[in-house]
């Protein structure tokens, strides 16, 4: 396996070779004012450098100059790949004096070289999206959590008008999930779009059917992956906080009753009317589109829709460059820096 140079004089090349250019042209300036009558001394003043060094850069003449610190330091590649499956076993933290203790031959600025590579490429990797959504009332997010006395909550907002549409005392049963999302959709419309997670409320036939029947595509979250729909959870965590604050304005401290919840979805709101307009004909075509791509992804797959997780994924992938092609939501991937630090008592053996 080659080796991989690391570091140490990397990037001093167009720096030393205009270092270079302008110590001969102080040299140069140098000659012509001797020529002129003047002395190498009043030359060395003028320039603001000593007798001393203009003459050893005489010396060196048109000879490129060398560049700066330790020589290059060369790591045999299978020692890199060594501490690369270590920095994959313990994550990205892992700082370099563990791995100098584990890699005794290898320079320590080769290391440092190694794992800076491997936190770029992790940053870069583990890059988030941020979302922002054009069209109110397109698409909807709906998520549970519990009161303070464990009663279950939910919660529906919409993403692109930014308002909470529910948040009110609701059972975590199909039933309960109907009802509340029927209420909804007979004051505000139906959305295009429902977001949640995979719970069984969700998912059961009944709440199925019943978004089937006014048209509203289910977009779930991948499994385990809460952060899919990271903007009601955030949501969430805000009207708890407002509601507990109500609350205790009511002197109910460990009780969340009506009043409270209905004060925290007005602050949430901030008082700004909510008149959502799906411009006419969208469903259909969005659809469509839907349905489109989803066939095209299963096909290039080699899939049929016979496999649960292969169809999944494909509907969830199809939704998401619809969403993105008729305007309704536009993603911007960047890379916001991951708070990484050492830890250097981290056992790597």
């Amino acid at each position: 396996m080659r080796a991989v140079e690391l570091r140490a004089r990397d990037g001093q090349e167009e720096r030393r070779a205009l270092e270079g250019e302008v110590k001969r042209g102080a040299v140069e300036v140098e000659r012509f004012l001797v020529l002129e009558g003047g002395t190498k001394c009043e030359t060395a003043e003028a320039l603001g450098v000593s007798r001393r060094t203009l003459r050893n850069w005489e010396r060196r003449g048109e000879a490129p100059l060398p560049p700066r610190g330790k020589p290059r330091q060369v790591v045999d590649g299978t020692a890199r790949s060594a501490i690369t499956e270590r920095l994959e076993a313990v994550g990205p933290s892992l700082g370099v004096e563990p791995l100098k203790a584990r890699f005794p031959e290898v320079p320590r600025r080769a290391i440092e070289g190694i794992v800076d590579a491997y936190r770029e490429g992790y940053a870069w990797a583990h890059a988030r999206s941020e979302l922002t959504w054009h069209v109110p009332g397109a698409v909807w997010a709906v998520d549970h959590t519990e009161s303070p006395e464990r009663r279950a909550i939910i919660a529906v907002r919409d993403l692109a008008a930014r308002r909470v549409l529910e948040w009110s005392e609701s059972p975590q049963t199909c039933d309960a999930v109907i009802a509340v999302l029927e209420r909804v959709v007979r004051d505000r419309g139906a959305p295009l779009v429902l977001k949640s997670d995979r719970h069984s409320s969700f998912t059961a036939h009944g709440t199925m059917a019943f978004l089937n029947s006014h048209g509203i595509l289910h977009l779930l979250s991948p499994p385990h992956c809460p952060s899919y729909n990271g903007s009601i959870e955030s949501t969430i965590r805000w009207l708890k906080l407002w509601t507990c604050h109500q609350a205790m304005l009511l002197g109910n401290d460990f009780e969340w009753g009506p009043e409270a919840l209905e004060r925290a979805k007005e602050i949430a709101n901030g008082g700004v009317a909510y008149g959502p307009t799906i411009p006419d004909g969208l469903r259909e075509v969005f659809t469509e589109s839907v349905e489109v791509l989803e066939a095209s992804l299963l096909e290039e797959a080699g899939l049929d829709r016979s496999g649960h997780d292969e169809r999944a994924l494909a509907r969830r992938t199809a939704m998401e460059r619809a969403l993105v092609a008729h305007g309704i939501l536009q993603v911007r991937r960047g890379r916001i820096p991951l708070r990484i630090g050492s830890r250097p008592w981290a056992r790597i053996a």
